[in-house]
């Protein structure tokens, strides 16, 4: 679970970049914005689930 909730951290935060990009530097496609923010509601489900398995079950 700890490797899973590291990638998703690191998705999140890649996923992060690119928004920022999009919104302080380069106007990106619309495509490519809302593909970005589906990814990012998957990693923050992906965290959210493993930082709770891993507080109630220690793994």
């Amino acid at each position: 679970m700890k490797r899973v909730r590291i990638a998703s951290i690191v998705i999140l935060v890649i996923t992060l970049i690119i928004a920022g990009t999009n919104m302080f530097f380069v106007a990106l496609p619309d495509w490519s914005v809302r593909v970005t923010h589906i990814v990012m509601l998957i990693a923050l489900i992906a965290v959210i689930f493993c930082t709770v398995r891993i507080r109630n079950h220690g793994d």
